[in-house]
């Protein structure tokens, strides 16, 4: 829970005295005629956070559930966050990398694919799409748009270069040019022998 205070000062009013009484709490009242007890203005009571109307005004100290950043925000604000964030509190700039997440389409995330490719000479791993890697998407949410867009991440990598994805069938002829290529290109002492031009590192500088 986002919320770090287990208990909170809250003052009574009249259209929360029967609420918290109802709940448990002792309302402190004190006699103004013989046999009728009122409710002393500016009266607080301690109760559970969790006890708090939903749409009341006290302040709590809550904590972001993707980033930890610590707040002191109203309650009602707090339930408005957490309406609209699937159940989860997220600190205004988490909130807009939210946002963002779901704004992306399949080209800015093949743009972001295509960055950490360049860099690192492969494609990442599933795990690898992440925030510490630069993305700000993860590879479900990729996958995802993939299927929107009635294709799958392994084409889309295999588009990019199928000689870094895993084979596909349908880049076969990608695949036989390149390798018609590396049989017309290698050095002379090893000729066309494809048994010898795959072992060793020979045909490393064809990838």
């Amino acid at each position: 829970m986002a919320i770090l205070d287990e208990h909170v000062k809250v003052k009574l009013v009249n259209t929360s005295i029967g609420y918290y009484e109802n709940l448990g709490y002792e309302i402190p009242r004190y006699e103004y005629e013989k046999g009728k007890f009122r409710v002393k203005n500016g009266t607080e009571i301690v109760v559970k956070s969790t006890d708090l109307k939903q749409n009341s005004n006290v302040c709590v100290n809550v904590a972001c559930d993707c980033c930890g950043k610590e707040d002191r925000i109203q309650y009602n604000q707090y339930n408005k966050n957490k309406s609209k964030n699937n159940g989860l509190y997220l600190c205004p700039e988490d909130a807009r990398i939210k946002r963002h997440a779901e704004d992306i389409d399949l080209n800015y995330a093949l743009e972001k694919i295509k960055e950490f490719y360049n860099k690192n000479n492969r494609f990442p791993k599933y795990n690898e799409i992440s925030v510490e890697n630069g993305f700000d998407f993860t590879y479900s949410k990729f996958s995802t748009l993939c299927k929107i867009n009635n294709t799958t991440p392994q084409d889309e990598y295999a588009k990019i270069d199928c000689f870094k994805s895993e084979p596909n069938p349908k880049y076969y002829d990608r695949y036989l040019e390149k390798l018609l290529y590396i049989i017309n290109n290698v050095d002379s002492s090893i000729g066309s022998n494809l048994s010898k031009l795959s072992k060793g590192d020979y045909c490393k500088k064809y990838e």
